[in-house]
Parts: structure tokens; sequence; C-alpha cells
């Protein structure tokens, strides 16, 4: 019994040590190619000019060189600008790798110098970045600069929910009872304890930290208490199979949901949030309206796209911003579909980073309502309506409507509700909806023709 105690609370404490310092709910990696192809240094002193940094600067970037030596040994120091970065000797005919934390500066007119104590050596590659390295596949983790400090993974409250779970999960030490199973089991556990391990002890005795992603840490943690779960299992089942044949149907709208929504959160990106939907292109920002200018915002290459100018009508409405006018590509078409950025100022609270926010999900909480809405004319359960069902939801204008932030998502929820509405004989709702829907298009007007009484249409 004691050594089951011990071994809990050894697990606890390990899982929760990670997660706590060396999980990220999801990391953004940054790289700027600077020299790909062999710079041979005819004099002692090699520059580089550097590219805009500002994506970097604020937090310990990583320098990654590669240099390969002449016939005779050659120490270069590496600076950028004035700040000393890193001293390595290059050994006569070899090359090696040099990796080396510094701050980004912001802005461009920056240099990396080298300098040697001798010429002939050669520059073969250097990029910086916001990682060392990376893993692809099924574990992922990225190796940053060990000066970087930690992406927060959970709240203080998640991180106490993490902890009496671990606790209360109690595994047990001798599972599997059969001798096999149970010392592949405890291989495995004690492989996971020491990739733990290492990702805690790394920057105690390295330059890296390594850092897991949070579906790896959890797939990991799994592992470790994989007793519990099949003993969780094994309560939950009866009544799974009780629930399963009622939800069964509903598996492939779950997977769908899941997709998309997974989807639309690869769009998130803790400085701008979910702005990326929008496609603000920056051949229009000298132009943005002081609302946006003074609002973080991602920006793409090139004009953008229409949900731009929306936006910027949801920072202000009433349009009492002569800079708003401005921004507008044509107000007076622009204005017509006022609906939506109406929407987003209110659920925003007139707060312009809560209203580009609200202004790029009003699409995915549309999409939503509406998915649930199909499944009054399509229902689950029967091949062809779940297909259907599925070709409407994966169709190009939805979609393109949620990753460009336009009104057509939300109008065909407008004009789907107002159908439901005139089946069911309420025509006062229908006509409500669909006054509604020409706020958000002028074309959706056209569903008024639902309205005519059916003897007219004898």
């Amino acid at each position: 019994m004691s050594r089951r105690i011990v071994y809990s609370l050894l697990l606890a404490s390990v899982c929760l040590a990670v997660l706590a310092t060396r999980v990220s709910p999801g990391f953004d990696r940054t790289r700027f190619l600077v020299v790909t192809a062999p710079r041979l240094a005819q004099q002692p002193v090699l520059s580089v000019a550097l590219p805009d940094l500002t994506r970097l600067s604020g937090a310990p970037a990583a320098v990654v060189v590669r240099l390969r030596g002449s016939t005779e040994p050659a120490t270069v120091t590496i600076a950028l600008d004035n700040t000393h970065v890193k001293t390595v000797t290059v050994p006569p005919g070899r090359q090696i790798r040099v990796d080396a934390p510094t701050l980004a500066p912001a802005g461009t007119g920056h240099q990396l110098i080298l300098t040697g104590d001798r010429a002939g050596w050669q520059l073969a590659y250097m990029e910086i970045a916001n990682i060392y390295g990376f893993s692809h596949g099924t574990l992922k983790f990225v190796i940053v600069p060990r000066e970087r400090a930690r992406d927060p993974s959970l709240p203080w409250w998640g991180l106490l929910l993490f902890a009496i779970v671990a606790v209360a999960a109690y595994p047990a030490f001798d599972w599997p009872h059969r001798r096999g199973p149970r010392w592949l089991h405890r291989a495995v556990v004690g492989l996971v304890l020491t990739l733990f391990a290492v990702a805690l002890l790394a920057d105690r005795f390295t330059g890296y930290r390594v850092v897991f992603l949070l579906e790896t840490f959890l797939l990991l943690s799994a592992l470790v208490y994989l007793e519990p779960l099949v003993r969780l299992w094994g309560v939950m089942r009866p009544y799974v199979y009780a629930v399963f044949p009622r939800v069964a149907p509903y598996f492939p709208h779950v997977a769908v949901l899941g997709i998309v929504l997974s989807g639309v959160g690869q769009f998130y990106k803790p400085d701008t949030g979910f702005t990326s939907l929008i496609m603000f292109g920056e051949q229009f920002e000298n132009s943005a309206s002081s609302y946006l200018q003074r609002t973080p915002h991602a920006v793409d290459r090139g004009s953008g796209y229409d949900g731009q100018f929306y936006a910027q009508i949801a920072l202000d409405p009433l349009l009492r911003s002569r800079s708003t006018l401005n921004a507008l590509d044509s107000a007076p078409y622009r204005g017509r579909r006022i609906l939506l950025p109406w929407v987003s100022h209110l659920a925003g609270f007139g707060q312009p980073w809560f209203v580009l926010q609200a202004y790029a999900l009003v699409n995915v909480a549309c999409w939503i309502g509406l998915a649930l809405l199909l499944l009054r004319w399509l229902p689950a359960g029967h091949l062809r309506a779940v297909l259907a069902w599925i070709a409407c939801m994966l169709s190009d204008g939805l979609l393109s409507s949620m990753r460009q932030s336009l009104p057509d998502g939300p109008s065909m929820l407008l004009l789907a509700l107002g159908v439901a509405a005139a089946e069911q004989q309420r025509r006062n709702a229908a006509a409500g909806l669909l006054a509604l829907a020409g706020l958000a298009r002028e074309t959706n007007l056209l569903g008024a023709v639902i309205l005519i009484p059916d003897r007219l249409m004898m």
C-alpha cells in the first residue's frame, strides 16, 4: 500500500511539474532564413543584413549558424549589431553548427557581424527564429532558448484540477496482472517519465528548453495513467453501451464539427487573436481607419478581402469618423450590409479588440447554428441525409465565408430560419427574419417569395 501511495504521488508530481512549466497549448513557430547559400569570408569580418525581426522582438530568439573552416582553425565572434552573441572555434575543413540566444531587435537596419581571427572560413547557413528545432508526427515538441519565459499551459485552477485528478487516480503499480503486459506497461511508463525528466532538466544542463505541445502531453499522460483509464472504462462501459445507439447516428456530424473547428483554432495567434480570419491586406493598411490602426490585428500580403471593410464598419458602425469612410472601398455598398458589423459591435461591447474578435467568429457561430438547424430537414441516421448534411456544411461557400469573414454564411442561417418559420405558418417571424437577412446582404430579400400566400401561387 505504501509503495502504491509513493508511486501515485511521484507520477502526479512529475506530470504536474511538466504541465506547469514545459507545456504550451499551441506554439507559433517563426523563422527567418537569412543565409541559405555559402558566403566566403574574404576578409576577417563578414556582415549580414537582417530582415525586420519585429515578430521575434520581446523574447529571446534563437540564432542558428553553420560555419565551415578553411585549411586552418579560425576563431569567430558573432555579434548582433554591438551585442556579443557567441565566440566559437571552427576546426579546419569541418562544418559546425552554432546555436546561441539573443534578443531580436525590432525594425530593419540591423546586422549580424561575424568577426574571425583570419579570412577564408565560410558562413554556410544562418537563420533567426524563436526555436532551435521541432518534431513532427505524434510526439510534438519544440526546442527553444533556455532564457525564454515559460508558455502558460493552463490557468491556476486548471493545474489544481489536474493535480486533484492525478492524485485521485491512484494507479496500481502491479498492473496488469500478467507478467508480460505488466513489464511492457512499466517500460512505457519509464520511457514517458524519462522524456518528462529530460524536459524538466534540459535547461539546467544545456542552453535549451524542451516544450511539449498540449496534445502530446495529454497523450503521454494517458499512457502513464492507463490503468485508471481502464478502470474508469469498466465503470462507464454499461452506460456507454446504453447510450451508444442513441448518439451513434451523430458521430459523422460531431466529426465534421471537430475537424472544422480545429481548423478554425489554427488561425488563433496570441497577439492578434482570430483576426487572421478577416484577411486584412497590407495594400490597404495605410488607409485603414484610426480605430483599426490602434488595434492589434493580423495583416496578409496583397489586397486582402472584403471582410476587412465590414470589420472596420464594426469598429465604427455609425460611421462617425472620417477615417472610417476613407478606409472603405465603397461606403454606400458596404453600408447596406450593416447587420454583421452591428452584431459584432454589440457583442464586443464597443471595445475594438473584442469587436474584431467577435466579427471574426460570428461566421463560426452561424456555421454551428446552421449545422444544428439543417438536422430539421436532414435528420441523422439516414445515409443520404447525412451525406447531404456533410455536403452542405463543407460547401465552398460556407467555408469561404468563415475563412474570409463574409456575410454569406450568416445570411444563409437567417434564410434557413425564415424558411423554418414559414413552414410553421409563423409568417410574422419569417418576415422579420428575412428583413434581418436583407440587412446582412441585400439580395437576401429575394427570399420574400416564401411569404406569398399559397392561393396566389396557384
